[in-house]
């Protein structure tokens, strides 16, 4: 937790840039808890709220929509030679222990579950009427209800912004539109209107020079298909303790893929792996290397000369106090599991990479003063650090989906354990 609320990335947005992200991540990591709780209607209650203050987190949608399905409107079916109060149909409580946590897939792979109309009914009267509050509050004196939701919804989808940030985020898009320079320079027949507006620092729809220009539509395809895989996983296996790592590839996928991201959106992402990063050693690797990354492509956001030191003191700060927590934590779960000691540092490739976009970041710093070249590309550096921390965001999207897998993993095994030989 300590980790987690000192995040370099949250300071530099909440308190330095002033975006005021931490209450809405606050109620996201508030309401994935509240599943591992197996408080399921308080966690969907407030994943309503938090959709009615910031609608970027309806990216999560399918995911809570499938393990609440799951999780939440299957019960188990009454035992006929349990007594009255045992058979009333009722969900039952389930421990979050070890243990027994799994006790409700378990149920499900036997067959004994049967969906409950009334815990589906509950749940979306709950939803409905946190929605139906939160639009009536504006619509109830407007003067034509269906033209102000119209408004709502127009600039609730702002699609004309463009593919892009102003500062690319450090997604596939980012790559799609370094390539589309790349092939510009190197002589590919282009578009005049599109060469200039990829980079040009405006906040506008822009077309590529070369490559074909990618609708909203297909961003949102792409996404999805992206997250299908663990959506099916989360289907078949709607566990509590599979929920947080599903989230963190979800929304990873959302930022990767996702039509006019900004570059904020990665604390959606290392926030959740944050909390996860005790559970083991390659959770720790995943979330140290990620958090590395994201603080990194967070740094074009403090651009005056009074925020440079600032940015970077914070961000070694916090790769220290992840280092003198987590390190230590799982050296001693190893130790008490009677498992021997290895290292639980990143690997060699993670260490070289982040020591190379600090490079890039140190290149930043000093190329406006460089003669001529700093003045003629003054966004070169940021299309840099842009680029080469995307590369990082793939590399932790394969990490986070195997990270994912392997959770799942061991909780077949624990299934598997549990059933009479």
């Amino acid at each position: 937790m300590l980790v987690t609320v000192l995040d370099a990335g949250l300071l530099y947005v909440d308190h330095i840039h002033f975006q005021y992200n931490g209450m809405l991540l606050g109620l996201l990591i508030l309401s994935a808890t509240k599943f591992r709780l197996q408080q399921d209607l308080q966690g969907a209650f407030l994943y309503a709220v938090l959709l009615m203050f910031k609608h970027i987190y309806l990216y999560a949608a399918p995911l809570y929509f499938i393990y609440l399905l799951g999780h939440y409107c299957y019960v188990k079916k009454p035992d006929p030679e349990s007594s009255d109060d045992e058979a009333s149909g009722k969900r039952r409580k389930r421990s979050i222990s070890s243990t027994d946590v799994h006790e409700t897939i378990q149920d499900m792979h036997d067959g004994n579950v049967a969906f409950s109309v009334g815990n589906f009914v509950r749940l979306g009267v709950m939803v409905l009427a946190v929605f139906g509050f939160a639009f009536g509050s504006i619509l109830w004196d407007h003067e034509d209800p269906i033209a102000g939701m119209q408004q709502i919804l127009t600039r609730l989808f702002p699609v004309q912004r463009g593919l892009c940030h102003a500062y690319w985020a450090p997604n596939v898009w980012a790559l799609y539109a370094f390539l589309d320079k790349i092939l510009v320079i190197l002589g590919f027949p282009a578009s005049t209107e599109g060469v200039a507006l990829m980079s040009g620092g405006l906040v506008q729809e822009a077309s590529f020079a070369v490559l074909p220009t990618v609708s909203p539509l297909v961003c949102a395809v792409l996404t999805f298909a992206m997250m299908t895989p663990v959506l099916r996983s989360i289907w078949k296996y709607p566990d509590s303790s599979l929920f947080m790592s599903a989230l963190a590839y979800c929304m990873l996928c959302s930022f990767l893929l996702g039509y006019h991201v900004h570059e904020k959106a990665i604390l959606q992402v290392t926030l959740p792996m944050a909390l996860m990063a005790a559970d083991s050693v390659a959770s720790m690797r995943l979330y140290r290397f990620a958090s590395g990354v994201a603080t990194i492509s967070l740094f074009p956001l403090l651009f005056t000369p009074a925020e440079q030191g600032s940015k970077v003191l914070l961000g070694a700060c916090h790769a220290l106090l992840a280092e003198v927590v987590l390190v230590p934590l799982l050296k001693q779960s190893l130790k008490e599991r009677h498992i021997k000691i290895k290292a639980v540092g990143m690997s060699l490739f993670e260490r070289l990479f982040l020591a190379g976009l600090a490079g890039l970041v140190l290149l930043a710093a000093v190329f406006p003063y460089i003669p001529r070249v700093g003045s003629r590309y003054p966004f070169l550096p940021l299309m840099l650090i842009s680029v080469g921390c995307a590369i990082g965001n793939l590399y932790v999207w394969g990490f986070t989906v195997t990270q994912h897998f392997r959770k799942l993993d061991a909780v077949k095994y624990y299934l598997d354990a549990q059933r009479p030989k």
